[in-house]
């Protein structure tokens, strides 16, 4: 007797998804480990073709984020890539309400949290018609910040000395200081640009924004705010390799499966 077309599709050991063109091949042990997400679903459907990669109908440019958190139930989404977007991915795979990006959890199905917080940032950026502009042209300063690293990156420099982990770390490179108060004519702090950051809530709705996109933000400490010291915000690139402040991953083994030449196998694998 001819085993079930079920039977043989988990007798594979990886699966190729054919993601609007573009494949990726994982562990199908991976993916049905998540047995409620669409993915799961696809590669349980009786009439998938065992032959034939596996169409997927999603972005190709963001699937490896998906994939990452069906290995690691984590996602880092480098600041270039619109986190909405990847939310909507997350939503549509059927991952769970809860996903956790750059070490947040952000929910996936709307809330009455959700529509409020939405509906508060909303009502403060209509009526701020530079916003987006001012965030682009922050980001922009940043990039600026960088641009000198490839051209110092060329020469040879006596810096052996110095290359300890914690100098090394992501955050640690150049930032952008954003002053946003003077002295008034009478010595009192007053709000610096009055067209972006002119009271408490463009500022808390500012800073919301950057740490979306995935920068480290930090404010003047208040306890070191002073007559002579203006409010300042300070905007960095997060560590990546410091897992978010995550405990850092366990190394795990399973059972039948080995690397060999540079290649994840199983003992069910040809060769």
């Amino acid at each position: 007797m001819e085993p079930s077309p079920k039977r043989m599709r988990s007798s594979a050991s990886t699966v190729v998804l054919n993601v609007c063109g573009r494949h990726f091949e994982v562990l199908r042990q991976t993916i049905e480990a998540r047995p409620s997400t669409l993915l799961a679903c696809l590669l349980d459907d009786i009439g998938t073709d065992q032959r034939q990669p596996l169409f997927v109908d999603a972005s190709p440019e963001r699937f490896s984020y998906i994939l990452d958190w069906y290995r690691y139930d984590h996602m880092y989404v480098p600041s270039g890539v619109p986190l909405e977007a990847v939310l909507l991915d997350a939503r549509f795979f059927l991952l769970p309400d809860t996903v956790k990006v750059n070490g947040t959890s952000y929910a996936l199905r709307p809330s009455f949290a959700d529509d409020a917080c939405d509906s508060a940032i909303h009502a403060i950026t209509c009526k701020w018609p530079s916003f987006e502009e001012y965030v682009t042209s922050i980001i922009e300063k940043l990039r600026l910040n960088f641009a000198g690293l490839g051209e110092r990156s060329r020469r040879l420099e006596d810096d052996v000395q110095i290359c300890r982990q914690e100098a090394l770390r992501m955050s640690t490179l150049p930032k952008e200081r954003l002053v946003l108060s003077k002295h008034d004519k009478h010595g009192c702090h007053v709000w610096l640009d009055e067209q972006n950051v002119c009271n408490k809530e463009r500022l808390r709705v500012l800073l919301n924004e950057l740490e979306k996109r995935g920068f480290d933000c930090t404010l003047e400490d208040s306890a070191r705010f002073s007559a002579s010291v203006p409010l300042t915000l300070t905007i960095g690139l997060r560590d990546v390799g410091a897992w978010n402040n995550n405990p850092e991953p366990t190394h795990v083994k399973l059972d039948g499966v080995f690397v060999r030449e540079g290649r994840l196998l199983t003992s069910s694998s040809p060769g």
